[in-house]
């Protein structure tokens, strides 16, 4: 869904017809989910930097560390109580200061976003958050550390098992 799409919801306005039979979009324009419906809207912000709708558009440039974005990522890290939520905005903050080149403090994120939170309570972002950070200690080229990492995301987490061999 679209950004739009799920502001229009928050705002307890009725959904689209594509979104009408989502239960998910019920619950959050009933008031269900709101540290859910949070992060989404964060996350559609993200999208904005790596992906675009069509292939003839280029993705928005990347946002500089202190960009507002990154601050509302990480307000919402500190909100949530959810250990789920916190393993997703870890994710992004460090996903969005790596494709930036901000080797620092997406190490940074990393460390004090990330790390203190437990393997188990979401295995699938821990993964997905590990590879990133693996990335991020390439560019510094740390290559012993980030070869090690990546070899580990590869032999735990079929989906990112492309990429990690790259």
């Amino acid at each position: 869904y679209k950004q739009s799409e799920i502001e229009t919801v928050l705002n307890g306005q009725a959904p689209s017809e594509v979104c009408a039979g989502n239960p998910l979009m019920a619950a959050i324009k009933e008031g269900k989910h709101k540290d859910f419906a949070a992060y989404l809207l964060c996350a559609k912000k993200c999208e904005s930097y790596n992906h675009s709708d069509s292939y003839w558009d280029e993705p928005e440039a990347l946002p500089a560390s202190d960009d507002p974005l990154v601050d509302e990522l990480r307000q919402g890290y500190k909100a949530t109580q959810d250990a789920s939520l916190k393993w997703r905005y870890a994710f992004q903050i460090v996903r969005l200061l790596h494709y930036g080149g901000f080797w620092q403090e997406a190490s940074l994120a990393y460390e004090t976003l990330a790390k203190p939170l437990a393997k188990d309570d979401n295995e699938l972002m821990y993964y997905w958050t590990l590879s990133q950070y693996a990335g991020v200690l390439h560019g510094m080229e740390e290559n012993v550390r980030s070869s090690y990492l990546f070899s580990v995301v590869f032999d735990q987490c079929p989906s990112l098992r492309t990429p990690a061999w790259y």
